[in-house]
């Protein structure tokens, strides 16, 4: 596995003459599973003749197949050394995000050295640490859960799905798609506190990639929004003390307009409330 690397050969027709190709990656595209390099055709050493050919001949560069010329390539081995071609090229990566490639190259030097060959070899490139992508969300019973289908390219690495709504946040480590998240009784109530008069709920929602406990990445993050029929309303608490509940015989609240109650409490001094 390499970042870089170089490979020579020699000419036909003189030996302390060589041509030597180097390549680096350029970037790698996590989301697009692929590497792009860059690769240098160089004539490098001299004996005691100059070497040179100043008129249009070919030299070229092959990766995985595709070869890319320089018919226009010119040279003088008193000017060592000469860079021949160059170009850059993209490799894909398996769905794991392992890579490899093959390259050779050649060059017609016109004059007396003749042609120089790099014949296939192969290199590996860093693997590509591909984050899990989310497909899609869906709500489970208006507000009570979340579902999520996602892409795990290598089974190696595990996921944390991170929900969203408003202020609310909830983690879910080791996720497996498709499963369905339920909320416990406090988050729900967490929920209803924080929608209040909303009629409609958005859920966002992302993955969290790691290797062992390294953070690979975050992937892209979804939305998903939801019409309600759960109107939860302003909350009314009433805290009183024991010996005082019995006497209460009625709790009315007069808003702007009326909501449906689940469960009431009442915060008051107990000097404060009225016989009803």
């Amino acid at each position: 596995m390499a970042s870089s690397g170089k490979v020579t050969g020699k000419y036909s027709n003189n030996d302390d003459v060589y041509i030597s190709l180097e390549w680096e990656v350029k970037s790698q595209d996590k989301e697009a599973n692929k590497t792009v390099i860059h690769c240098e055709l160089w004539l490098r050493g001299k004996d005691s003749y100059r070497h040179w050919n100043f008129y249009d001949h070919i030299s070229y560069i092959t990766v995985d197949g595709v070869k890319k010329t320089n018919s226009k390539t010119n040279f003088d081995t008193y000017k060592n050394p000469c860079l021949l071609t160059q170009a850059d090229f993209t490799i894909k990566h398996s769905s794991s995000g392992a890579g490899d490639f093959s390259v050779s190259a050649k060059h017609y030097s016109g004059v007396a050295i003749g042609t120089a060959t790099i014949s296939s070899k192969n290199f590996t490139l860093p693997t590509i640490k591909r984050i899990s992508k989310l497909n899609s969300l869906s709500i489970v019973n208006e507000y009570k859960g979340i579902k999520a289908s996602y892409t795990k390219y290598n089974s190696a690495f595990n996921d944390t799905l991170v929900i969203k709504c408003k202020t609310f946040s909830k983690t879910v480590t080791n996720y497996k798609s498709g499963n369905t998240v339920s909320f416990t009784s406090s988050e729900l109530t967490k929920l209803e506190d924080i929608l209040g008069e909303d009629k409609t709920i958005t859920f966002t929602c992302y993955l969290k990639t790691y290797s062992g406990s390294t953070l690979l990445g975050n992937s892209n993050s979804l939305s998903k929004s939801g019409t309600l029929t759960f109107n939860g309303g302003p909350k009314v608490y009433i805290k009183v003390s024991s010996s005082n509940i019995s006497k209460v015989k009625g709790v009315y609240i007069k808003p702007s307009s009326i909501y449906k109650v689940k469960s009431s409490y009442l915060k008051t001094s107990s000097s404060s409330i009225v016989k009803s």
